[in-house]
């Protein structure tokens, strides 16, 4: 107004705006060829205009603004160059503060791309539970987002951790399930060349080593045990013996199954190292002890003699054959009647073993000892055994001194031994003599006591003490006589003593002593009795006879005697010994104990093993042993090992026949000497006719009751004066076996089975085991019942081409038989193998492998009889063909909607297990798998997110043709009322790097003009709990959610914003928070050089 009058136009319009109120965001990275969006809110800033420009080094680079709404504004620009572009932004033509905002375009090549590392190579296995890495070098290939996808064998997905580099990423994981894993790489949202990758897992700790439970081997034979590696996964399998180093064989078995065989040479525990792609399997090495069962040896009156109802004990050594348990350790013990009497073995924990065994038979009882079922040195033993309680002891007077008293010991019906008596009285033993009739069992015994006192008479049965014993009786003194002995010298006298009638005897006197003349003495008869003298001398002269040379190596009694006593006249003081005549002196006479040689290898020996005998020069000055052994052919070598008195010799024969052992000690020949050896070779026993047509099927004779089986052998060459001998046990008695001599080197054992079941048969040459022996075989009666034979599995059902199928024949219950299968079908008769389960009479496991498809009957057989159910009906069907599954296909894919499609797998066969999995770009999608009545498969996919998916399809743990599929999802089609992510828009400094501590990490979210939906924001950090996230909309803001993003620690930071389950625009941002400024000013120099280096290179193009 002037003068109070409106100016023309009056009143002016003016727009008030402040230009440092306006917010530019953009973005920190952008691509070459790719559109770069900047966002400019002039919310605070008043109204107006926004104008932009873009530069680089290269020039201007256009641009266009696009308003939205009242207050945002678009600038967007397409880099042609890889250079940082500066964007100028003006408000009314005024600059915004913070120009110009700079845009760090970087070229991003996916295809420059590389991966490298043990955790990516598809070469070698990766263990199961150990952390495995490698590298995505990403140096040439420009700034971008990587993303990396793990998944396991089920399609679980594995925890993959990326750490980025300067020029590369280091990415890490630890597979936790054997099989196959992908691993998929994308890098600026595509995949990157190669991807999926996939990598093979193993698990050694899934191998099982089936050694058994005892872990024993037997020396000289072959050792072998199956080693289980089909739950393991892929790999190889290494087996080494380095204590003692031994060669070992692996036979493959199909299936992840391998056989491992070696030969141990030596009698000591073997350390078996296995290991898996060169990681020991857990429990290596296994410790196999090898058992020499010639070195055990067994002792103890249990081997010899025992009493009936009582407990009979013997020991089994086996510290020198190489250690054993109980388990390995087997004594049978048979009765006279043949039935087997239990017997219980003990560890000592000492190295030996105790077996118990009660006897209930009067008799012989044969007793085989077996290491690992192989008979020690010395088996078969046997015991002879008797009954105590059947002893009776005549009535024992009381007697007097010089008596001769008389007993009877009646013996029958005891069993095979003789008594023995024993007399004691005040300490001392006395003899008894004992008398037995020939062929008699009443013996009588006669003792002549010397002294008066009690007296116990110990009567014992084959050293054993029979009821009642000790006898206790009275010996009274015998009848007095007087003698006057004249003493000239009154200081002497006679001592207190006996004197005997018509014999020498000594008194003693001491002159000294003022005592009577005259002593009276009360004489007893003695007497003698001389079991072992050769002859009895009595002289009529007071010379005594000369030394007696007895005939035997036993001790043997002299008789002497003087009928005139010499005269002697006492003249000092001091003890005479004064004669009497016809005095009788008993005298023993031991000779000198003579140089034994004992042991088996005096006797018989085996070719080509170590037999060994012992030498006990006890009693005898040290000197020295020669021994010489001699073959047929040639002399062998002997070694001798000297322990104390006892020297152990061992040699090893060459070929079979006679031989003969000079040994001589101080150049004198031992007893004995030489030793007759017949050494023969079990081994070259020969089994005429058809070995397996004579065990059958089942590995297990097949005899009958009461018909007569027969052994041929052919025994020519296994080594002279040899028989075989049979032991034949029965399931409750032992069967006599008989054996038929040839002239023409052959042998034949037979014997007749007397009831059904199991027998153990036991054939040995010259008492060495037959390898062949011990044989099992099963004894029927002329009538078995085949309808208690059970069939069962899947093999009597269903079968695949070309596939082994199974199924189980058992006629446990139907008594032993001979089993047959055959299996019919229109165009082929099928193999039916029978294999007998271990340690199980009659059960086998059948398989068979059917070529061709169609309808079978299978027809079972027990006896030549069909047993229940047979024929059975099989369906053989063809095998599972994955390439025959025919999937419909996806096409018109949108994200919101249910996707469908139907799988086909009946073409394929049937049995197979489907399965399917969809990934994402950043997850797993839901997916559905329903069988409907037709056999047909209807398959739902719900999908999280838009873009590329792939499906994997499987059939039967197989991919079907052309799996995966690749399946676009597209997204919500943009409509005036749907939700619209384009139009949401996000900045502040929260989606920028920064330094911790000093960061703002907040940014705002606006959704005006997207339409209906929801909002979605994801932040993935360093670590789990890494950051704090927090969100709320602004009540005065038109659609707008502040978010506070508040890292912990430093490092990379992936925030992603999506609205309706898609990205918004640029989502998802990265943003990298520095632990100091130096740090950050680092990373931009680094950046700089690279940038700098490709411009270069660039320009050098």
């Amino acid at each position: 107004m002037a003068d109070g009058v409106s100016l023309p136009g009056s009143p002016f319009a003016t727009n008030v705006y402040d230009p440092t109120r306006v917010t530019v965001d953009v973005p920190s990275y952008g691509r070459v060829g790719q559109e770069v969006t900047c966002t400019v809110m002039t919310t605070y800033a008043g109204e107006g205009d926004v104008e932009a420009e873009v530069s680089s080094g290269d020039g201007t680079t256009p641009c266009d603004v696009y308003q939205q709404g009242e207050d945002k504004f678009l600038v967007t620009f397409t880099p042609k160059s890889m250079s940082p572009h500066d964007v100028v932004v003006k408000f009314n033509g005024s600059l915004v503060p913070g120009n110009p905002f700079r845009c760090v375009v970087t070229f991003v090549d996916v295809s420059k791309v590389t991966v490298s590392g043990d955790g990516i190579e598809d070469t070698r296995p990766l263990p199961v539970g150990k952390p495995t890495s490698f590298f995505v070098n990403t140096d040439d290939a420009g700034v971008a987002m990587l993303q990396v996808d793990v998944t396991g064998p089920g399609f679980d997905d594995v925890e993959a951790a990326v750490s980025p580099q300067d020029d590369f990423h280091i990415v890490e994981y630890t597979p936790v399930d054997v099989g196959e894993h992908r691993i998929r790489i994308t890098y600026d949202g595509k995949e990157i060349e190669g991807s999926p990758f996939k990598t093979m897992t193993y698990d050694v700790s899934k191998i099982n080593v089936l050694l058994g439970g005892d872990k024993k081997a037997k020396l000289n034979e072959k050792m072998s045990f199956l080693v289980d590696t089909s739950h393991a996964g892929g790999g190889k399998l290494e087996c080494i013996i380095r204590d003692p180093p031994t060669e070992t064989q692996m036979m493959d078995r199909g299936l992840g199954r391998y056989l491992v065989s070696f030969l141990p040479v030596t009698p000591q525990p073997h350390g078996v190292t296995l290991s898996f792609n060169r990681v020991v399997v857990p429990g290596s090495p296994f410790k196999i002890q090898v058992v020499d069962a010639r070195r055990a040896t067994a002792s103890g009156d249990g081997l010899q003699l025992a009493p009936i109802n009582n407990e009979a004990v013997f020991v089994v050594d086996t510290a020198r054959a190489g250690g054993a348990s109980s388990k390995d350790i087997e004594a049978r013990v048979t009765s006279p009647s043949r039935t087997s009497v239990p017997c219980k073995v003990r560890d000592s924990g000492v190295g030996d073993f105790t077996c118990h065994f009660t006897p209930t038979e009067i008799g012989p009882h044969i007793i085989v000892v077996t290491v690992l079922r192989e008979s020690i040195d010395g088996s078969p033993f046997t015991c002879q055994t008797f009954d105590l309680s059947k002893v009776k002891v005549g009535p024992i007077q009381d007697t007097t001194v010089g008596q001769e008293m008389s007993f009877w010991v009646q013996t029958a019906a005891v069993g095979k031994g003789a008594p023995t008596v024993e007399i004691t009285c005040a300490g001392r033993t006395f003899p008894c003599h004992v008398k037995t009739p020939p062929g008699g069992t009443k013996h009588t015994c006669h003792f002549q006591p010397k002294v008066a006192g009690s007296h116990d008479a110990m009567v014992r049965f084959n050293g054993f003490e029979v009821a009642g014993s000790p006898f206790a009786f009275e010996v009274r003194p015998g009848q007095s006589y007087h003698t006057t002995i004249e003493v000239q010298s009154p200081t002497i006298y006679p001592q207190d003593d006996t004197v005997l009638p018509s014999r020498p005897k000594s008194l003693q006197m001491r002159p000294d002593h003022p005592a009577l003349s005259r002593r009276q003495s009360e004489p007893v008869s003695p007497t003698q009795y001389e079991p072992n003298s050769p002859t009895r001398q009595e002289p009529n002269s007071p010379r005594r006879p000369q030394p007696l040379s007895p005939r035997r190596s036993e001790a043997i009694a002299a008789l002497y005697a003087a009928r005139s006593p010499p005269a002697h006249t006492p003249t000092s003081p001091g003890a005479f010994t004064i004669p009497e005549p016809d005095y009788w002196r008993d005298q023993d006479i031991q000779p000198r104990e003579k140089i034994a040689a004992y042991g088996q290898g005096l006797k018989r020996a085996v070719e080509g093993k170590i037999s060994e005998f012992v030498v006990d020069t006890t009693g005898h000055p040290r000197s020295s042993l020669e021994i010489q052994v001699f073959g047929p052919s040639t002399m062998i070598t002997c070694t001798v090992d000297r322990r104390g008195d006892k020297h152990y010799a061992s040699y090893t024969p060459r070929q079979v026949g006679a031989y003969k052992i000079h040994a001589k000690y101080g150049g004198q020949e031992i007893e004995g000497s030489p030793f007759q050896v017949t050494v023969v070779n079990p081994k070259k026993v020969e089994l005429l006719g058809d070995w397996r047509a004579l065990m059958g099927n089942t590995n297990r004779l097949s005899l009958t009751v009461d018909e007569q089986f027969t052994f041929p052998f052919n025994v020519q060459d296994a080594g002279p004066g040899g028989e075989l001998d049979a032991v034949v046990q029965g399931p409750s008695r032992e069967i006599r076996a008989k054996t038929v001599l040839k002239n023409n080197g052959r042998q034949y054992v037979t014997f007749v089975p007397k009831e059904e079941g199991e027998h153990f048969i036991q054939i040995r040459w010259l008492d060495f085991e037959l390898p062949c022996s011990p044989i099992y075989g099963d004894a029927r009666g002329h009538r078995s019942d085949p309808s208690k034979v059970v069939v069962s599995g899947s093999g009597i059902r269903e079968a695949f081409v070309n596939e082994v199928a199974e199924f189980v024949l058992d006629g446990s219950d139907a008594g032993p038989g001979e089993p047959m299968c055959v299996l019919r079908g229109r165009e082929e008769e099928v193999e039916v193998t029978l294999m007998p389960f271990p340690q199980k009479r009659d059960k086998y496991r059948a398989l068979y492998c059917a070529e061709k498809q169609g309808s079978y009957r299978l027809h079972v057989t027990w006896d030549e009889e069909e047993v229940r159910g047979s024929p059975f009906k099989i369906n053989v069907q063809k095998t599972i063909d994955v390439s025959r599954v025919r999937f419909s296909g996806i096409t018109g894919a949108v994200l919101g909607s249910t996707i469908r499609a139907t799988i086909d797998p009946r073409d394929a066969g049937a049995g197979g297990l489907l399965q399917a999995r969809c990934l994402g770009p950043n997850g797993k999608a839901d997916v559905q798998l329903t069988e409907k009545e037709d056999g047909i498969y209807l398959m739902k996919i719900r999908a999280k997110e838009a873009g590329k998916h792939e499906l994997d399809i499987k059939y039967n743990g197989e991919k079907i043709t052309g799996s995966p599929f690749v399946v676009d999802i597209a997204p919500v089609p943009t409509s005036p009322g749907g939700p619209d992510a384009k139009k949401v828009t996000a900045f502040g400094p929260g989606l920028k790097n920064g330094i911790l501590g000093s960061w703002r990490g907040n940014f705002l979210v606006h959704t005006a003009g997207a339409g209906p939906g929801k909002l979605q924001i994801k932040v993935d950090g360093p670590k789990p709990g890494s950051f704090k996230l927090e969100s709320r909309p602004l009540p005065d803001k038109d659609r707008a959610v502040a978010v506070n993003f508040t890292p912990k620690m430093v490092g990379k930071y992936v925030i992603a914003i999506k609205w309706s389950e898609e990205n918004i625009n640029e989502s998802p941002f990265e943003v990298i928070v520095f632990g100091s400024s130096d740090e950050a000013k680092s990373y931009e120099k680094s950046r700089q050089r690279r940038r700098s280096s490709r411009s270069s290179f660039d320009k050098s193009r």
